[in-house]
């Protein structure tokens, strides 16, 4: 009789431990899915190569067009990406963003218009498909 209580023990047991771990197991299966597709929905590096400068006079109040020059790692033009110029006064007063718009193949255009007049970092980020690239550069802007 003994040996039965034992039996029936070591099964209600077992049958606990097995459940434990099939939970433990679920739990760390989720985590690692979930981990997974975080990571994956984070932007990755484009590697574009990224030139920009004004086509015009740079100046307060008025559209100063700025031509964004973007190529791939392959070194050819890269279309259907989205350009954004973001304004930033070197001290932080002020920060604005300026969509650019294709021209043509590779190239973009924004014209941000500048509140005031001071030096300006002009960060161009350019985002196709889950890449992204930029490069910052600085202006000095006058009335």
């Amino acid at each position: 009789m003994r040996s039965l209580a034992k039996r029936i023990y070591n099964r209600s047991v077992n049958r606990f431990f097995v459940r434990r771990a099939s939970l433990f197991a679920a739990r760390a299966a989720f985590s690692i899915v979930f981990f997974a597709a975080v990571l994956a929905a984070q932007p990755q590096e484009g590697n574009y190569k990224i030139r920009f400068e004004p086509t015009a006079k740079l100046q307060t109040g008025t559209r100063v067009p700025f031509a964004v020059t973007v190529t791939d790692d392959r070194q050819q033009p890269l279309t259907d990406a989205k350009v954004v110029l973001t304004c930033t006064e070197v001290d932080g007063s002020a920060e604005f963003e300026a969509e650019a718009f294709a021209t043509t193949p590779g190239i973009y255009v924004a014209k941000p218009v500048f509140p005031k007049t001071g030096t300006w970092s002009i960060r161009a980020l350019v985002t196709r498909n889950d890449k992204r690239s930029s490069r910052v550069i600085q202006f000095t802007v006058a009335e």
